[in-house]
C-alpha cells in the first residue's frame, strides 16, 4: 500500500556546485525520499531479476511514498498531481521622443530584461526509473540581467 505524501509544498533548494561550479538543487528536501528496488521485482524468477530495472521511493523512515504500477494496471497519483517550479521574469522598455523640426525626430529608447535578475532553474527529474534522485534539478540555466540602448534618427 502506497501512502499518501503531501506534494504541495515543493521548492527549488540549491546544494553544492558541481567541480565545473555548475549549481545543482533539489525540488524536493534533500533527504526526504529515497529510491529502492521496485517491490515488484522480487516476484520475478531469481534469473531474471538483474533485468529488472525498476525503482520505487520512500520517505525517510522507509516507507513506500512512489512505485510503478502493475502490468495492465494505472497508478494512483493522479493527473498534474505536481506543480513545477514558477518563472520569474519583469522586463521594461521606456523610450521618448523628440522632435527637433518639421522633419526630423530622435527618438531614445532604453530595454531592460530580466530586471530582478532571478535564474530560473531546470525542470526537476519526477522519472522514479531514472538514474538521478527524484527532483534533481541540474542547474539554474544562464540568464542574466541585460540592458539596451538604442538612438533612431527619422528624417
Amino acid at each position: 500500500m502506497v501512502k499518501h505524501v503531501d506534494l504541495s509544498s515543493p521548492g527549488v533548494r540549491w546544494g553544492d556546485p558541481l567541480p565545473n561550479g555548475q549549481l545543482v538543487g533539489g525540488y524536493f528536501p534533500a533527504g526526504n525520499f529515497v529510491k529502492v528496488e521496485d517491490p515488484q521485482c522480487l516476484q520475478l524468477a531469481s534469473s531474471l531479476r538483474s533485468f529488472c530495472d525498476l525503482e520505487a521511493v520512500t520517505d525517510a523512515n522507509g516507507e513506500m511514498v512512489f512505485q510503478n504500477p502493475q502490468p495492465g494496471q494505472r497508478g494512483n497519483l493522479g493527473r498534474r498531481a505536481i506543480r513545477l517550479p514558477g518563472v520569474w521574469t519583469f522586463d521594461t522598455a521606456l523610450s521618448k521622443t523628440f522632435q527637433l523640426d518639421e522633419s526630423k525626430s530622435l527618438q531614445v529608447r532604453f530595454d531592460a530584461e530580466n530586471i530582478l535578475n532571478h535564474p530560473t532553474p531546470s525542470a526537476p527529474t519526477l522519472d522514479i526509473n531514472g538514474t538521478n534522485p527524484l527532483g534533481y534539478i541540474s542547474g539554474k540555466g544562464n540568464q542574466h540581467r541585460e540592458l539596451k540602448g538604442q538612438l533612431r534618427l527619422s528624417f
